[in-house]
């Protein structure tokens, strides 16, 4: 296998003619143009971010010092940032533990007074419109000095006459109880329900045990008392009524979504 001298020595000769044997006049010009459209960045943010350039052992671009120093201190962050989230969420499920149980209590009044006779008005078919009517009962005993103040039963009632509304015996009413301590209250949640006999206009419960619910004012707020009413719970005492039921510290659960056939 042969080679032509020749040849290769005609190569050189044309790339020596070829290749410019200066820059071009307008190499530096473009340089510094393009230097001065490129933002300048910082000095610190060059010596973290560009890795150590070397000559000849020694450091000529960069700092390796400030270079470990920044990871380190990003890893720092990270870990104190970390520990952090961890103690605030356990402090966070110790700051919101279980409410505590029902407390039960029993309660027990014996009516005293006609506070309030209220407002009448008659109306010309015989309608009765009795508005705050009150009646006052005193604690007898109770095993929660919250539920050891008077109790007040307010009422607002309508009475019809005759036989024309047989559904209601004669009327309605809408009634709350109130009890108030040296420390709060509690009020009772309006309710209505079929009160009046028509003929004498006496008291007519359907069953001498209702419930109530109460809501706590004053000391008392925040908390709320299911009650069990029993009128004459000794079988006899009349206008005797004993309150036995649960109080509650914060709401009461909600209430289930209601069944549609």
């Amino acid at each position: 296998m042969t080679s032509d001298d020749r040849f290769e020595r005609l190569l050189v000769d044309v790339l020596v003619d070829v290749a410019p044997t200066r820059e071009p006049d307008r190499l530096v010009p473009e340089i510094l143009r393009a230097a001065r459209r490129e933002r300048r960045r910082p000095r610190w943010l060059a010596l973290i971010k560009e890795p150590p350039m070397r000559m000849q052992s020694v450091v000529a671009v960069g700092s390796p010092v400030a270079r470990l120093t920044f990871v380190l201190l990003i890893t720092l962050l990270t870990a104190v940032l970390a520990a952090g989230a961890v103690v605030t969420g356990a402090a966070l499920l110790e700051a919101s533990p279980p409410p505590p149980p029902p407390t039960p209590f029993t309660s027990t009044y014996n009516w005293s007074d006609r506070s309030d006779p209220g407002s009448i008005t008659e109306y010309e078919d015989g309608t009765v419109v009795t508005v705050g009517s009150g009646w006052l009962f005193d604690s007898l005993e109770a095993s929660d000095p919250r539920f050891a103040g008077p109790l007040v039963l307010t009422t607002t009632d309508i009475s019809y006459p005759g036989a024309d509304h047989p559904d209601v015996a004669g009327g309605f009413g809408v009634s709350a109880y109130r009890i108030e301590t040296d420390e709060g209250a509690w009020q009772e949640l309006p309710r209505a329900q079929a009160s009046w006999d028509r003929d004498s206009g006496d008291y007519l419960p359907s069953d001498n045990i209702q419930f109530w619910t109460f809501i706590g004012e004053g000391a008392y707020e925040g908390l709320t008392a299911v009650v069990r009413e029993t009128w004459w719970p000794d079988g006899g005492a009349e206008a005797t009524i004993r309150f036995d039921g649960f109080i509650v510290e914060g709401d009461l659960p909600d209430a289930p979504e209601p069944w549609r056939p």
